[in-house]
């Protein structure tokens, strides 16, 4: 299948450095395991890069503690809200079936900003703006923003991925995520290129 000479390519690029091995081989774990499904059924995946940061996005969501639930919102699904069509299937292919922190998973498309304040994770993608702007105040503080625009953070967002010696990488605002009530597990902070960017 294609997708197999894919990620042996993206395999290669992610071993490229012997200090990021360790978060290296755990990516690419994290890839081979939200794509299980598809390569166990022969499911030919037209592999992007969307769905390498739909595996960043999976592993936001178990290295983030969010705020402390409303009362019955516990037993609901977990839901990531995509910003973006290409990145909106990518995901759902990436993730389908999967579980976060005991809870289903589930994927959602919005169209806008603003329509993201029942979820918990919100991507937005490049070609839909990068930056929430002003709108990202609108969502409250239970939604974990992610965007992949160079201004992303700077605009209001909590983590940015970014391309770096064309490997995804990320940066985290930890203060602000910190005042909305989001705690960052030491395993994610130590893996940021930037943490507390100057927004």
């Amino acid at each position: 299948m294609p997708i197999l000479s894919t990620l042996l390519q993206a395999v290669r690029r992610l071993l490229g450095r012997r200090w990021r091995r360790a978060w290296a081989v755990a990516q690419i774990g994290a890839v081979l395991m939200v794509l299980q499904p598809a390569l166990a059924r022969g499911v030919d995946v037209d592999f992007n890069e969307y769905h390498l940061k739909a595996a960043f996005l999976y592993n936001f969501a178990k290295f983030v503690d969010w705020p402390a639930p409303a009362p019955g919102e516990a037993e609901g699904p977990f839901t990531i809200c995509i910003l973006g069509a290409e990145a909106f299937v990518s995901a759902r292919e990436t993730l389908a079936g999967k579980s976060v922190k005991g809870r289903p998973l589930e994927v959602r498309r919005v169209d806008r900003v603003e329509a993201a304040r029942q979820c918990h994770l919100l991507f937005v993608s490049a070609p839909e703006g990068g930056a929430p702007g002003p709108a990202v105040g609108s969502l409250g503080s239970h939604v974990l923003t992610v965007g992949e625009a160079d201004d992303f953070v700077r605009s209001g967002g909590l983590i940015n991925l970014r391309k770096v010696d064309n490997k995804v990488r990320f940066e985290i605002a930890r203060s602000a995520g910190e005042q909305a009530g989001f705690k960052f597990r030491v395993q994610l902070l130590q893996r940021a290129i930037e943490v507390d960017r100057t927004r």
